[in-house]
């Protein structure tokens, strides 16, 4: 078993914390030994993942992130490869990129680097992405979570360079959480008033576009205009939905905060939307789809390698909320056409993003490094 050290810059149970979750055990299977050192900003941030990563079968040991260069979290990073005797370091983020680099020159091993999606909201955040573009060249290998975030990556780092292995699910393990967690949701939300419910969860963020999706909501007609939302998560954004909520959608939005049982609401909804302005390979859509539940997306990133508009669901043009609407009113007013849909949805999933296939895609990229380091 060959071991390998991720590491993560984290403040939540994201995608990029879901994919280390879904590679753990099939990654063994295919004879390396993932160990996850997860740089922490707010303390406590890491608390959904400790929780479910023993079930899971991943090691995490928590590194505090006391500052700018992360001195402690260095520490802590190399006390941890130096214990495991570490064959390759793989980052997943440009905080995560840059120690994973210092510790793979210190130990004369590759870097790997896993590119989810550089996101551009605010001038830190672009300064971040330059950063972390220039240290992606200096990796041994960089993988994309999709083809829409390779070719971001290609003009910078070359086609050749940027291995595409998308996102996975153990479909069966998510499906019985779901079936778990589906009554108790559908409680609440009835609880809340009748449907029809469209869900929605991610991080309350611009990026997410939870205000157009508000706003198609509002201006919605047919059974649109009967319709409920619940979006699942937190972020910088809260205030500024509630606010938009109160103003003509009272009682019809529930901001439902962060939760564990995201499963159960998007079994237990009518519709799932991703009105996203900017995506890699999101996992709720992966979620959605594997429950056979009718998506409606925006175009943005992978999302069209997920979903073909008119066959696994419904596609709309990124940022506007008007389209966004009316699908969104087609997919409700047509629970037939909305179930064929999900049903070939699901089976898209299972055809094509598996978590065994995930951890192939990413021992495929691994073989390689360790070859071309053995033959220099």
């Amino acid at each position: 078993m060959k071991p390998v050290l991720h590491l993560r810059a984290s403040a939540a149970l994201a995608g990029p914390e879901r994919c280390l979750l879904e590679l753990a055990r099939p990654l063994a299977a295919e004879g390396y030994e993932l160990e996850l050192g997860l740089i922490e900003r707010p303390r406590s941030a890491s608390a959904a993942l400790l929780a479910e990563a023993p079930e899971r079968g991943l090691s995490v040991t928590v590194l505090p992130d006391t500052g700018r260069r992360s001195p402690a979290a260095g520490r802590g990073a190399r006390r941890l490869a130096a214990r495991s005797s570490v064959e390759i370091v793989h980052g997943h983020d440009p905080k995560s990129n840059r120690l994973a680099l210092a510790l793979a020159r210190e130990r004369r091993i590759p870097a790997v680097a896993t590119v989810h999606l550089h996101t551009r909201e605010t001038l830190v955040l672009r300064c971040h992405r330059w950063f972390d573009l220039l240290q992606l060249r200096r990796c041994a290998a960089v993988i994309a979570v999709s083809r829409a975030v390779a070719a971001e990556l290609a003009p910078w780092l070359g086609r050749r360079r940027v291995r595409v292995v998308p996102n996975g699910l153990d479909v069966a393990r998510f499906s019985a959480r779901a079936d778990s967690e589906r009554d108790a949701a559908a409680g609440e939300l009835a609880g809340r008033g009748q449907g029809p419910w469209i869900v929605a969860a991610g991080r309350l963020t611009r990026q997410k576009g939870f205000d157009l999706l508000l706003e198609a909501l509002a201006g919605g007609g047919g059974p649109l205009a009967r319709a409920r939302l619940a979006v699942i998560g937190e972020g910088p954004q809260r205030t500024a939905l509630e606010r938009r909520a109160a103003a003509g959608l009272a009682g019809r939005v529930w901001l439902a905060g962060a939760r564990r049982d995201v499963a159960g609401f998007l079994a237990a909804a009518e519709v799932v939307a991703l009105p996203s302005r900017r995506e890699g390979l999101p996992y709720v859509a992966l979620e959605a789809l594997a429950l056979g539940r009718p998506v409606v997306a925006s175009r943005a990133g992978g999302l069209p390698e997920l979903i073909d508009d008119g066959t696994e669901g419904w596609l709309v043009p990124v940022g506007c909320a008007a389209p966004l609407g009316r699908a969104l009113s087609e997919a409700l007013a047509s629970p037939a056409e909305a179930a064929a849909r999900g049903a070939r949805g699901r089976q898209r999933v299972l055809a094509a993003h598996g978590a065994e296939g995930m951890a192939r895609g990413v021992a495929e990229v691994y073989e390689a490094v360790l070859a071309g380091r053995a033959r220099a």
